[in-house]
C-alpha cells in the first residue's frame, strides 16, 4: 500500500458513528503531490468509488431501501488535499478503503489521516442583511430545466471585483472561503483570496468568501453553474440607519460590474442563508417559478425591488412613474431606485411587526408590482409543468457514452460555463450541426435550439467544434 491509512481514523470513525448516524469526519491526504494535483487525483478516485458502489447496489430487489454512500467532499487546503464524508453513509468504511485502494491505482505516496479544521470565529451578530445579486452577462440553456450559463471571460471580472468588494471591509478577525457544504476554511494572509476563489470553486453549486471584522462582515458568493453572483453585508453596523451606507455600496457595486449583468437588485433581507445559498428564495411573489425565473432574467424580474440593475433586455417596458429614479449606465444598462428607499430597508417597528408588516412594507411592495407589471415572469402554468413533464417522460435524456464524454471534456474550453456547443457526428456519417450539451458535456440538451428533439444517443460515433460546416441537421 502506498498511502497509509492509520488505525485511529477508522477508530475516531467508530467513535463517532457509534453516537449518531448524521455526522461526518475531516481527513487531509498529505503526499508527493502538490495540493493543487492531490486535490484533483483525491476528487476523482471518490468518484469513481461512489459511482461503482451506486452502480453495485443499482439493482436492489423491490421493497429494500438501497445502500447510501453518503455525503463526501473535497478541497483543496495549504498542506494537501482534504476530504470530509461519511455523512448519512451506510457503508463508510467500505467505502474509505476504497477510495485507499484508487489513490494507490493512480501512483499516490502518502498518508490518509485525521484532520483538525481550524477553528473559524462567528460571523457578528445583526438583524438582517444587505444583498446585491446579479446574474452575469451569459445565454439561455437547458440542463433539466430552463436555466443560465455565464460567459466566463464576464464572470472572471465580477469575481475580480466581487472579491475586491468583500475586502474593502476590515478583516479585523479574519478572511475564509467555504466551498458548497464543506465547512468554511481559513484562508492565510500569504494567500491572494480572490486566487483562492478561484482555485477551489469549481463544481460546488456554490463558494462563498468572507471577510469578517468586528463589527460587521461582507462575503461574495459564486453560484457558476446558474451564473450567480452575491455580495452581502452584514452585522452591528447595518442596525437602524447603518442599512444607508451599506446600500449604497450594494448600489457602488452594480454600477462597478453593470457592464458584464443583464439583471441585478439590491434588497434587505433578515437571514444570511437567504442570500447566499444557491437558488435562494428571491420573492413570495413566485410560488412555484422561482427556479424557472432565474434564464429569464435577461428579459423578466423576479420581483420588484428598490434597486434594480436592468438591461437592454428590458427596454421599453421599464417603469417611469414619479416614483423612480433612472441612471443611464451606458450599454444599454439602466440603474433603478425607488425614490423613498426606507420601506424597503427600515427595520419595522414593534408596533409594525405585531401588525404582521415585515420588510420591505408590503404596501410599497405592491405599488412597485404594479408598475413592474410589464416586465415581472409570470408563474409557469400547470398545463406547461404537466406538457413539459409529458415529454420528458416519452423522451428519456440523450446520455453521451463515456468515450463521447471524453473527447468533449478535451476540446478547447467552452466560454459558456458548463455548457458545450458542438457538432455530433453519427453512424452513417450524417452530421448533427447544432448541438447542445450540458451537465458536464454528458448530455444532449437541445438540437437547433430546440429543447424537444429526437436524437439516438448510440448512433453518435463522434463529436466536433461548432465551426465544423455539415449538411445534415436533426
Amino acid at each position: 500500500m502506498t498511502v497509509k491509512l492509520p488505525t485511529r481514523v477508522l477508530t475516531r470513525w467508530r467513535e463517532l458513528s457509534a453516537e449518531s448516524y448524521n455526522v461526518r469526519i475531516a481527513l487531509l491526504l498529505t503526499s508527493q503531490l502538490d495540493p493543487i494535483a492531490a486535490t484533483e487525483v483525491l476528487s476523482r478516485s471518490v468518484k469513481g468509488v461512489i459511482q461503482a458502489f451506486e452502480a453495485e447496489h443499482a439493482d436492489v430487489p423491490p421493497g429494500v431501501d438501497e445502500p447510501f454512500a453518503g455525503e463526501w467532499d473535497v478541497a483543496r487546503v495549504p498542506e494537501g488535499a482534504m476530504l470530509i464524508g461519511g455523512y448519512k453513509s451506510d457503508a463508510f468504511e467500505k467505502l474509505l478503503q476504497a477510495i485507499v485502494a484508487e489513490l494507490d491505482e493512480e501512483g499516490v505516496r502518502g498518508t490518509l489521516d485525521l484532520h483538525a479544521l481550524p477553528e473559524v470565529p462567528s460571523l457578528p451578530a445583526g438583524i438582517g442583511v444587505i444583498e446585491a445579486r446579479i446574474r452575469v452577462l451569459g445565454r439561455q440553456v437547458v440542463n433539466g430545466r430552463d436555466r443560465w450559463a455565464a460567459n466566463r471571460a464576464a464572470l472572471d471580472r465580477v469575481l475580480e471585483a466581487a472579491g475586491h468588494w468583500c475586502l474593502e471591509a476590515r478583516p479585523d478577525r479574519v478572511v475564509t472561503l467555504q466551498h458548497g457544504a464543506m465547512p468554511a476554511l481559513l484562508v492565510r494572509r500569504c494567500d491572494s483570496p480572490q486566487a483562492r476563489l478561484r482555485d477551489v470553486m469549481g463544481d460546488a453549486p456554490w463558494t462563498t468568501l468572507r471577510s469578517v471584522g468586528n463589527d460587521r462582515f461582507r462575503s461574495a458568493t459564486v453560484a457558476p453553474a446558474e451564473g450567480r453572483v452575491t455580495i452581502v453585508e452584514g452585522g452591528p453596523i447595518v442596525h437602524r440607519a447603518g442599512w444607508r451606507p451599506a446600500v449604497a455600496a450594494a448600489t457602488e457595486f452594480l454600477r462597478l460590474v453593470s457592464a458584464d449583468v443583464v439583471y441585478g437588485f439590491a434588497r434587505r433581507v433578515s437571514r444570511l442563508t437567504d442570500a447566499e445559498v444557491p437558488n435562494p428564495q428571491s420573492t413570495d411573489r413566485l410560488q412555484t417559478s422561482q427556479l424557472d425565473a432565474v434564464a429569464y432574467e435577461e428579459r423578466f424580474a423576479p420581483d420588484a425591488f428598490a434597486i434594480q440593475l436592468l438591461g437592454p433586455g428590458h427596454a421599453g417596458r421599464i417603469p417611469a412613474g414619479e416614483d423612480w429614479r433612472e441612471t443611464e449606465l451606458g450599454a444599454g444598462r439602466v440603474l433603478l431606485e425607488h425614490i423613498d428607499p426606507a420601506p424597503w430597508f427600515d427595520e419595522v417597528t414593534l408596533e409594525e411587526a405585531l401588525g404582521g408588516e415585515s420588510v420591505p412594507r408590503r404596501g410599497v411592495v405592491q405599488r412597485a408590482r404594479a408598475d413592474f407589471a410589464p416586465i415581472l415572469f409570470a408563474e409557469v402554468t400547470a398545463e406547461e409543468r404537466e406538457r413539459r413533464h409529458a415529454w420528458n417522460v416519452a423522451h428519456p435524456y440523450v446520455r453521451l457514452s463515456e468515450e463521447i464524454v471524453a473527447k468533449v471534456r478535451a476540446l478547447p474550453e467552452t466560454p459558456y460555463v458548463g455548457h458545450w456547443d458542438v457538432a455530433l457526428v453519427l453512424r452513417d456519417g450524417r452530421v448533427v450541426e447544432d448541438a447542445e450539451l450540458g451537465f458536464a458535456g454528458s448530455i444532449v440538451t437541445r438540437v437547433a435550439g430546440e429543447r424537444e428533439f429526437t436524437l439516438d444517443p448510440n448512433e453518435v460515433v463522434d463529436v466536433l467544434h461548432r465551426e465544423y460546416q455539415g449538411s445534415f441537421r436533426v
